[in-house]
C-alpha cells in the first residue's frame, strides 16, 4: 500500500526496520529515567539542532499532538490577548482553541487561495501572534518576506513593555528552506510529514523571550497546566528527560531517522521536492478534469498540492488508484468535496508519482 495522504506520510523501509529492532531489542521496556534514555534523547536533540541550525537560546520540547501543543502555547504564553492570521482549516483550529480557553482573540481572515496580509491592525496589547506557514488544507504558503515584516513589527512597532511573541506552525513546510529561526520565538512541528515517521511526536522550539513570558503568565494566572507548564517541562530538561512519561517508541525512531537525515543535505531534499512539484504541476495542467486550486504561483506551496476536481471524478480517481494500492486523500473541511490533495513529502518518490499519474491520465 502506498499513500499520498498529506499526513501521516508514507514510511520508508529503514523506518520499518527500526520498528522491528525496537521490538527485538526490547527498547519499549527502557526506563525514561535511565541513562540509556537520556543518551538517546540527547542524541536526538543534538541531531535536530544540527539539522535545523537551532541556537542554544532555544529549548526543544517534546509534545504529544498538535492540539496538545496548541493548548500548551496558549496556556503558557498568553494572559489575555492573541492574534491569528487565518487562511485555512488549521489556522482556524488554533484560533478556536484560544477562544475555548477564554482568551481575547483578534484575527485577520485571508483569502484561502493567497496570502494577502496587512500588519496595520495589530494592536499594542497583543501577546502572541500565530501564523501557519503552510496551510495543508489549501496549499497556500506564506510569502518569504512575511516573517521578516512581522519580526520587524514586533521589534520596532511596539513599546519596550509590549513585545508580542511570534509563533509559527511549520509542520507542512519545514523541509523547504527552513526560515531563519530567529525570526520567531516559537516554532511548532511534527514528525509524520517531513521525517516519514508515524504520528505521535510533536515539537515546540522555544526561545528565552518566550520562556521568560511563561514565568509572568504563571504568576498572573491560576489555570496554567501543572504537568505542561513550561516551568515543569524544564525541570529535567538538562538531563534530556521529560517531566512525564514520554513516547519512547517515537523518540527512538526519530533519533535513528535524524542520524540518517544529517547525511543528506537539505539542499538535496529541496531539489527533489521541486522536481516532483514541477512534475505534478505539468500533469495537472495537461489533464482536462483537473486544475490548480491556487492559481497564483507566488502563493503555492511546494510540499502539499491541492487539486480542483468535480466530486464524481474524485470518486473515480480514488477508486481506480485504490485498485492499485495507492491511497489518495480528499480535500479538507470546506474544500472536501471539490478538491483532493497530493503530499509532496520527502518520502514520496518521483517513480511512484509517475505510476499514480499513469493511472489518473487514463481517466478523461
Amino acid at each position: 500500500m502506498f499513500t499520498l495522504n498529506p499526513g501521516p506520510s508514507q514510511m520508508n523501509e529503514e523506518v520499518k526496520n527500526d520498528i522491528i529492532e525496537f521490538a527485538k531489542n526490547d527498547i519499549g521496556s527502557m526506563s525514561h529515567r535511565s541513562k540509556q534514555f537520556s543518551a538517546m534523547s540527547e542524541k536526538l536533540h543534538n541531531n535536530l539542532r544540527e539539522l535545523l541550525d537551532i541556537p542554544d537560546n532555544y529549548k526543544i520540547f517534546y509534545t504529544g499532538s498538535s492540539t496538545e501543543s496548541m493548548e500548551i502555547l496558549i496556556r503558557n504564553f498568553v494572559i489575555s490577548n492573541c492574534y491569528f492570521f487565518q487562511n485555512g482549516a488549521f489556522s482556524s483550529k488554533f484560533q478556536n482553541t484560544a477562544k475555548d480557553l477564554n482568551k481575547t482573540i483578534e484575527f485577520q481572515e485571508l483569502d484561502w487561495w493567497k496570502w494577502d496580509y496587512s500588519l496595520e491592525n495589530i494592536w499594542e496589547d497583543i501577546e502572541l501572534i500565530w501564523v501557519t506557514n503552510n496551510e495543508t488544507s489549501t496549499w497556500v504558503r506564506l510569502r518569504d518576506w512575511f516573517l521578516k515584516d512581522l519580526k520587524k513589527l514586533s521589534t520596532e512597532g511596539f513599546s519596550p513593555l509590549h513585545k508580542p511573541l511570534i509563533a509559527v506552525d511549520i509542520t507542512s513546510s519545514i523541509w523547504m528552506t527552513f526560515e531563519d529561526i530567529n525570526l520567531a520565538d516559537i516554532w511548532f512541528f511534527s514528525v509524520q510529514k517531513w521525517l516519514w515517521l508515524p504520528a505521535w511526536l510533536w515539537f515546540l522550539i522555544v526561545n528565552e523571550k518566550a520562556i521568560n513570558k511563561s514565568k509572568i503568565v504563571k504568576e498572573k494566572l491560576s489555570d496554567v497546566w501543572s504537568v505542561h507548564s513550561i516551568e515543569n517541562m524544564l525541570k529535567k530538561y538538562d538531563i534530556f528527560q521529560t517531566n512525564e512519561t514520554p513516547n519512547v517508541f517515537a523518540i527512538y525512531l526519530l533519533a535513528n531517522q535524524l542520524e540518517r537525515y544529517n547525511k543528506i543535505t537539505s539542499t538535496k531534499i529541496e531539489e527533489n521536492t521541486l522536481e516532483k512539484y514541477k512534475y505534478i504541476s505539468e500533469q495537472i495542467k495537461n489533464h482536462p478534469l483537473l486544475s490548480d486550486y491556487v492559481e497564483d504561483e507566488n502563493y503555492k506551496s511546494k510540499s502539499v498540492y491541492v487539486v480542483k476536481c468535480e466530486e464524481k471524478n474524485i470518486f473515480r480517481i480514488k477508486e481506480e488508484l485504490l485498485k492499485n494500492d495507492i491511497i489518495l486523500w480528499w480535500g479538507y473541511w470546506k474544500l472536501k468535496k471539490s478538491t483532493f490533495r497530493i503530499a509532496n513529502f520527502p518520502a514520496i518518490n518521483l517513480e511512484k508519482l509517475k505510476e499514480t499519474f499513469d493511472i489518473i491520465n487514463k481517466l478523461k
